[in-house]
């Protein structure tokens, strides 16, 4: 059995193939999906570029997996400033692949963001590598200048690349005018890894709400319900700007919930979530519907957040993964108000078993191990 040598110690090199050679997966969306997880599992080399403008509390780093171990990390310096985070992202994006790859090495640029295609052809020709476009983002009526960027970025390399998929097939057709199930264009929604975790009935009054918070995100109408019926409970295992916090810790002051209201307004691990998790029993998405909405186009991490740690979700009718949670009956959507809201719980509390074994349903339906291996074959 072959040894490496790591930053993190020794590591052994099973003698077993591994179904990718080489990639380098770069994203302000990686906390979603267990891509990282996914694909450190099953290639030679990964280098993840953690993109976290959106995130106060840290600062963007690079991670280097070999033969499946993380051997390295280290953090990068960005500034907050918008476009010249972009800047320096770039510049960074650069470096790593010059630091982490040879002229020599084989491997796939996995981006949620169009600006590492920018340049693509000359780099090209010093580096082997495909592009592999993983749309993540579509903005339908952008109005601010960065917005409107992004989107032009968008629609321009989107059918450049080597390949190109959709974070779900609402946005694989207002792309092409149609669903493509092509090679190298065709829709990969988010995995998950399910978890084992026991969730109790007599928890039905926690709700939990994970990820960026963001006014679309329905909060407000979370906390006008608990305002409303006094045996519920809200943790909220995620982080927004300080005027969007002050504004929420003002609104909870005055329905008088805050003895209910669990809201720190930080970044929380993975394994912090898979902890604090257990102790609710349902996940909120209720998110805006409108078609302008980025989110009506693609697939929420939100959702399968939830029901990887075993909870079943309230959400709202948007986006192409609401067909998945009716279908497997993973829990209830509704429309965007309290009284809907508190009627689905009602519903639920009567038959938890049901929507905890749909959660299961859904989990084994999207479990990344046959659900990527499928969609990322053209890989191997």
């Amino acid at each position: 059995m072959k040894i490496l040598n790591g930053r993190y110690g020794r590591i052994n090199e099973e003698m077993k193939p591994f179904r990718y050679g080489n990639i380098f997966l770069v994203g302000s969306v990686l906390h979603a999906g267990n891509a990282v997880e996914y694909f450190s599992k099953h290639s030679k080399k990964l280098v993840v570029y953690y993109l976290l403008q959106t995130v106060r509390s840290r600062s963007d780093f690079v991670q280097v997996y070999e033969l499946g171990h993380l051997v390295r990390e280290y953090t990068v310096f960005v500034p907050k400033i918008p476009l010249l985070y972009y800047v320096f992202v770039y510049f960074w994006f650069l470096a790593t692949v010059i630091r982490n790859f040879s002229p020599f090495e084989l491997f796939h640029v996995i981006t949620f963001h169009p600006i590492f295609c920018i340049g693509r052809s000359v780099l090209q020709k010093i580096y082997r590598y495909s592009i592999v476009f993983w749309m993540a983002d579509y903005i339908p009526k952008p109005t601010r200048s960065l917005d409107r960027l992004f989107q032009r970025l968008v629609e321009f390399y989107h059918s450049g690349n080597d390949y190109t998929i959709y974070l779900g097939d609402s946005l694989n057709k207002v792309m092409n005018g149609r669903i493509l199930k092509e090679t190298n264009k065709k829709t990969v929604m988010w995995g998950v890894m399910p978890e084992n975790i026991s969730i109790k009935k007599k928890d039905m009054n926690n709700l939990a709400f994970v990820g960026v918070v963001k006014r679309s995100h329905g909060l407000d109408i979370v906390f006008y319900l608990l305002s409303q019926h006094n045996e519920l409970s809200l943790k909220i295992f995620g982080e927004c700007d300080e005027k969007l916090h002050k504004e929420y810790c003002h609104l909870i002051q005055e329905l008088d919930i805050e003895t209910r209201v669990t809201f720190e307004n930080r970044f929380y691990t993975l394994s912090e979530l898979k902890s604090e998790l257990a102790s609710c029993s349902v996940g909120l998405a209720l998110y805006d519907t409108s078609h302008d909405i980025p989110i009506y186009y693609t697939d929420p991490g939100k959702v399968k957040t939830f029901t990887q740690y075993g909870l079943p979700v309230i959400m709202t009718r948007t986006s192409d993964i609401v067909p998945y949670i009716e279908k497997y009956t993973a829990g209830e959507v509704v429309d965007r108000n309290p009284e809907a809201v508190y009627d689905a719980i009602v519903k639920m509390r009567k038959s938890y078993s049901i929507y905890l074994d749909g959660v299961k349903k859904f989990n084994s339906y999207f479990d990344c191990e046959k659900y990527y291996k499928h969609g990322f074959s053209f890989m191997e």
